[in-house]
């Protein structure tokens, strides 16, 4: 019987010894070697491959993958292992197989058979098993009798006929593990062809949404041109000119989401290494949130910053793509978010023993469906129709994509949380360098220790309705004063001894109702009480009470404090309230006397509009009530490149100042403002340090001496008749902005025009389509240009590469990009060949891409030429 348990043996064995190694772990067997030294070159050339390819690099990182050599049967195979996860595996293979098209997937786990060697091996194990049968036989027959050996030979047909049995289940298993390589082989194809199919939908959709948002534009300025004058009122032209408005940012949104989505796919990512305040980009953060969404629900959102004590002032870092991923997540938040609040946490944090910075971007807005979080950044999930605002999930993925990826490049890292109809936490850590050698840390220092030894012992009572936001008001008041007390918004008027021994309050500005404004100015009048009084990011949320109501606030606040709150704006009250004391401290120089103009200002004579320019760099803020009034002087100023402010009364001239990112340099003041006058105005200006050295222009329908000395003595520094002349105006703004010398530009300018040069090269940049798409933006098309020529400016030699190589994947990835952005510029040469190529890919006609390589080089060199010629002639 022995030698029926070899053929049960080799049967059973070699399965069982494959299970007892069976691994869940995929390997792509590159190839085999004879010797150690014929796989040298190769190794160097995958770590090459991984090295330049950055999906591949990233994956060797992240997922610990490693280039294997084992020997087998006298032979030496490579493997790059081991892969847990088949898309990973899928996509992994792609990659290699574009350089070696022999390189094949392995499973360890199942009985794998290398298809070089698997004659060799089948005819090895054949032969071992004949050899052993025969052994027996002979040992049979030299000790069994005739009748023994017959039944011997009648036993080896049986052992012989076992082995062809075998030899079929290997058959029958090689032929079922082909047609398993051969589906996963379809598989990956099916999910390379799904990525590009996304990838162009994407593209797609976005040029769909740039070309509807110009459509709806152009309706609504048509509209709006071709209605008689008669039968338009203000407010609806004021309506369609707020929806142009939200149009053209959404176009703006848009546009700058594609360019750096093409910036990424291209990987031309730029990241910047210098020395910045975190507290100037979280002020430009919260001015360029607060002016986006001034008009949504201001008086229902809180906008709160809560910033942890041991956060540095200063780091190390990219200052520009911080306040881009800031912005982008805030203002995901407040699209979803209806009332509540809206918080940005920073604290430290680790990333791998590095420093880090963690950010927290908490909303009480409508949440995420738990289905749908892992398709928050996901480029491919974008939907181009953002009306429905309970689709979270897709109506802002491009954006978010973008933020992963920005914070990839940064060695940082993105995750979100949510409670579906209770809000959404994104939470980020970005790595950053420490300033050990700051150059201006000992003036910080310095000026922190002066401010400190003022204030450090005056008192300070927070009352806001939002307690959240009282306690990151005392961590940032803490800074700097050590008596900071929270007090609930339910007991404003239980605390007269406690208030009354205070320095300073801060109070919502919600809470200043008749009752309370009442208490409070009674406590002011006996002490010197400070009122500081939070509104809103937009500012004062009062536009439903009545003036009475609106000028007894205006009396009684001293400052009025927009949301949200950072340490380098607590600071700038502090300083505002107490720099009287501080002159003293400091040593400072004497305030700049401005020069003050008592009599009326004379015509400048021959002057028109467009003289206006030559004060393009300035910002005015006009107080005046008169409609007609606002319209002549925005009129004359429209298109001079000075940017304006009005407002129609004095509470507003206020609020105005107050928003830290509006850096006036010059305010006029109609003198009869209602709710506060000019007068009061003036004076509430000059009592705050900030605004010492801004000057103020008094404006009323007479020049009266007498009324002229009580301007100069509430603080203003001339007098403006109405109505309005514009030579008059000319002369005041040349008394206190500054002008820009912009007749050498203007020449330059049209010598450039008049050179003619587009006549000298072929015209096949459609300009004018281009622009269309660009919302008749010249300004928005020149910049798609600029990213146009920095992404796409070598990509002829990029695709003649890629050809060559055959890596044809990354050529049709290179021609659909490209696809798409030619036809927003309006390159529709380029654009007609690159469908061209995209249709060789459809129909698999690859071998064909070589003929395109001369035309690539030819196209892209004139259409480059003409983008030139345009930027040189803008």
């Amino acid at each position: 019987m022995r030698f029926i348990f070899v053929i049960v043996f080799a049967l059973f064995a070699i399965p069982l010894i494959a299970d007892s190694k069976k691994e869940n772990y995929g390997s792509i067997v590159i190839g085999q070697f004879d010797s150690k030294a014929d796989t040298l070159e190769v190794t160097q050339r995958i770590k090459s491959i991984i090295d330049l390819d950055s999906d591949l690099k990233k994956l060797q990182e992240e997922k610990k993958i490693e280039i294997s050599l084992k020997e087998v049967s006298s032979k030496l195979i490579m493997e790059l292992k081991p892969f847990y996860d088949e898309q990973i595996l899928a996509f992994a293979y792609l990659k290699i197989h574009e350089y070696y098209p022999k390189a094949f997937i392995v499973r360890y786990g199942y009985v794998q058979i290398d298809e070089a060697n698997k004659a060799q091996k089948e005819a090895k194990i054949a032969n071992e098993m004949k050899v052993a049968i025969e052994a027996q036989v002979a040992k049979i027959q030299s000790t069994k009798t005739q009748q023994e050996q017959f039944d011997s030979n009648q036993k080896l047909w049986i052992a012989l006929g076992g082995l062809g049995i075998f030899s079929l289940l290997i058959l029958f298993w090689s032929f079922f593990q082909n047609k398993s390589m051969r589906k996963l082989q379809k598989e990956m194809y099916a999910k390379q062809f799904k990525l590009e199919e996304d990838q162009s939908k994407l593209l797609s959709s976005v040029g769909d949404k740039i070309h509807d948002t110009t459509k709806e534009v152009m309706q609504e300025r048509d509209k709006i041109l071709d209605a008689p004058i008669t039968k338009i009122s203000k407010k609806s032209f004021d309506e369609k000119i707020r929806d142009i408005k939200k149009a053209d940012t959404m176009l703006k949104d848009t546009t700058n989401d594609l360019i750096e989505f093409l910036k990424i796919k291209s990987g031309n990512i730029m990241l910047k290494s210098e020395p910045f305040d975190i507290n100037d980009v979280l002020n430009e953060v919260s001015g360029l949130i607060a002016h986006k969404f001034k008009n949504k629900n201001k008086h229902l959102i809180d906008f709160i910053f809560d910033i942890g004590t041991d956060v540095p002032k200063a780091i190390v870092g990219d200052a520009g793509r911080l306040s881009q991923l800031l912005v982008n997540l805030l203002e995901n938040a407040f699209k979803f978010t209806s009332r509540g609040e809206v918080k940005l946490s920073i604290t430290t944090a680790k990333i791998q023993n590095k420093n880090a910075l963690s950010f927290g971007i908490t909303d009480t807005g409508i949440g995420i469906k738990k289905d749908k979080i892992e398709k928050l950044f996901d480029a491919f999930d974008y939907d181009s129709d953002t009306s429905d605002d309970g689709n979270r999930s897709t109506n802002n993925s491009l954006g978010l994509y973008i933020t992963k990826e920005l914070l990839r490049h940064m060695g940082g890292e993105i995750n979100a949380q949510s409670q579906f109809g209770k809000g959404t936490t994104f939470t980020f850590k970005m790595p950053y360098e420490e300033m050990s050698s700051y150059k201006g840390e000992k003036t910080i220092l310095a000026t922190y220790k002066k401010l400190h030894a003022v204030v450090v012992n005056k008192k300070v009572m927070i009352i806001d309705k939002n307690s959240d936001s009282s306690w990151a008001i005392q961590n940032m008041f803490k800074l700097y004063l050590n008596n900071v007390l929270v007090q609930s918004a339910a007991t404003v008027r239980d605390n007269e001894t406690l208030m009354g021994e205070q320095d300073i309050l801060i109070i919502d500005e919600r809470l200043l109702d008749r009752n309370n404004i009442l208490f409070l100015e009674n406590i002011k009048n006996k002490h010197n009480l400070k009122i500081v009084a939070l509104t809103s990011m937009s500012g004062s949320s009062n536009e439903e009470d009545d003036d009475e109501l609106r000028g007894k606030k205006a009396n009684l606040v001293d400052i009025y404090l927009s949301r949200p709150l950072s340490p380098s704006r607590v600071e700038e009250v502090v300083r505002s309230i107490y720099w009287k004391e501080l002159e003293s401290v400091e040593n400072a120089a004497p305030r700049t006397t401005l020069e003050i103009y008592k009599e009326e200002f004379e015509e400048t004579a021959n002057i028109e509009r467009s003289n206006f320019s030559v004060f393009m760099k300035s910002k005015v803020l006009i107080g005046e009530p008169n409609k007609i009034n606002q319209r002549v002087l925005l009129g004359i100023l429209e298109e001079s490149g000075i940017e304006c402010e009005v407002a129609d009364n004095g509470e507003d001239v206020l609020q105005e100042l107050s928003k830290y990112y509006n850096n006036f340099n010059l305010v006029i003041l109609n003198l009869n403002l209602p709710i506060i006058d000019g007068y009061i105005v003036a004076r509430k200006i000059r009592e705050n340090s900030q605004f010492r050295d801004l000057p103020i222009i008094g404006m009323s329908g007479s020049h009266i001496p007498e009324e002229v000395e009580l301007m100069v003595a509430a603080g203003m520094n001339a007098h403006l008749t109405t109505p309005m002349r514009i030579g008059t105006l000319y002369t005041a703004f040349s008394k206190f902005l500054e002008a820009v010398d912009i007749n050498k530009l203007q020449k330059e300018l049209v010598a450039k025009k008049s050179k003619g040069i587009f006549d000298t090269v072929p015209n096949i940049l459609d300009i004018q389509e281009g622009v269309s798409r660009a919302n008749d933006n010249e300004d928005m098309y020149a910049k798609v240009l600029k990213e146009f020529v920095e992404t796409y400016g070598n990509s002829n030699e990029t695709f003649r590469k890629l050809v060559e190589q055959k890596r044809y994947v990354q050529a049709k990835g290179l021609a659909m990009d490209m696809k798409g952005i030619t036809q927003a510029i309006g390159a529709k040469d380029m654009h007609l060949m690159l469908n061209e190529i995209h249709q060789l890919f459809m129909y698999n006609r690859q071998d064909q891409l070589p003929k395109f390589m001369e035309r690539f080089d030819e196209e892209l060199k004139k259409l480059l030429l003409n983008i030139d010629v345009f930027q040189r002639s803008f």
